[in-house]
């Protein structure tokens, strides 16, 4: 994800054999925009950098099978980890992603930083983008990440904040397509393609979000709603299901309703 999404400066010119050949280490790709960008909602992705991204993750699971070089692509780079909630798959798959590309991981913990001794979350994120290229944040706050890269010095991804997007997992969904919130994003990220119909399942009071709903709406999106898995089957090529989210109850008895 992360040399795909070309946030680090110079994150894609990469060494090696001419031609974007297999036969050595990849050659100089064009960014489409991405580099030096955050990656905050899926909306600020384009459909033709979305199909980079996939090409160019393509190309590193080829070379990563066939045992073809890439550690040099992000060799000297440093990327700062920011999680303020719990995270096994995202955070260690950023981690996985920077040693597999030759650059380094500094994994900030959330019980033990200043903001523990009242540090505001601006003034952590000031500090660590001080020390980083990139910054990788999840926060339980919707919209948390977005002010914090406002005061960030480097690009930034989004890994999830509250009952808001998680982009960087609509980007593995889709690509996995093609081959809670992440349906969000998901929404957002499939009304880049047309001939796309959408049917929403959900229990009483868990549905997609009216401002989501909207947003397909604007771009002709067809979409129904049901209630019941059985009433949705029918007709529909590719089921993706999520799990109903205990931690974004406020208690327990609400999420037991």
């Amino acid at each position: 994800m992360l040399s795909e999404l070309g946030v680090f400066g110079g994150s894609e010119e990469r060494r090696g054999g001419g031609g974007g050949s297999l036969g050595g280490a990849l050659s100089p790709a064009p960014s489409h925009g991405l580099q030096g960008q955050s990656i905050l909602s899926i909306q600020s992705i384009s459909k033709e950098q979305l199909h980079h991204i996939f090409n160019l993750a393509h190309t590193f699971r080829i070379c990563i099978n066939k045992d073809r070089p890439i550690h040099h692509i992000l060799k000297g780079k440093l990327l700062g980890l920011l999680f303020f909630e719990p995270s096994t798959r995202t955070q260690c798959s950023f981690q996985a992603a920077m040693s597999r590309l030759g650059g380094r991981v500094m994994v900030m913990d959330s019980s033990t930083c200043s903001i523990k001794k009242g540090e505001s979350l601006e003034d952590t994120v000031v500090v660590m983008s001080s020390y980083t290229d990139a910054l990788v944040i999840r926060h339980p706050e919707p919209g948390a990440v977005s002010r914090m890269s406002g005061v960030c010095t480097r690009p930034v991804i989004n890994a999830g904040d509250g009952i808001g997007e998680h982009p960087t997992q609509a980007l593995l969904d889709v690509g996995d397509l093609k081959h809670g919130r992440t349906v969000h994003s998901l929404t957002r990220l499939l009304t880049l393609y047309t001939n796309i119909h959408l049917r929403y399942v959900y229990p009483e009071g868990l549905g997609m979000p009216d401002h989501i709903i909207h947003y397909a709406n604007q771009r002709g999106i067809h979409q129904e709603e049901f209630n019941t898995i059985e009433a949705a089957i029918p007709d529909t090529d590719v089921l993706y299901v999520t799990r109903i989210q205990k931690e974004r109850f406020e208690s327990i008895q609400e999420y037991e309703k």
